[in-house]
């Protein structure tokens, strides 16, 4: 079940993140504006889900939250890395 949840947490984060990306460069968004749209495109509340999952439901149900939180470890590199300013 972690395997299937850690998959789609890949699949969710970085499919979103770079087919975003991926559309505002081609509609001429200016990288200043690109990169807080992006984060903001990729990063829906999971803590607020994972909180609100274990007051209503009980601990067992933020599970897929807390692994979409570690998914979103790897996003923070690659974004870290490739939207880098330019160097001057």
């Amino acid at each position: 079940m972690l395997i299937s949840l850690l998959i789609v947490a890949l699949a969710r984060t970085f499919g979103v993140g770079i087919a975003y990306d991926v559309v505002a460069r081609r509609c001429g968004v200016a990288r200043e504006q690109r990169v807080p749209e992006l984060l903001f495109a990729t990063y829906k509340n999971t803590g607020m889900a994972a909180a609100m999952s274990m007051v209503l439901l009980g601990p067992a149900a933020a599970v897929p939250a807390a692994v979409l939180m570690s998914a979103e470890i790897p996003w923070l590199i690659y974004i870290t890395r490739s939207m880098a300013p330019p160097a001057r």
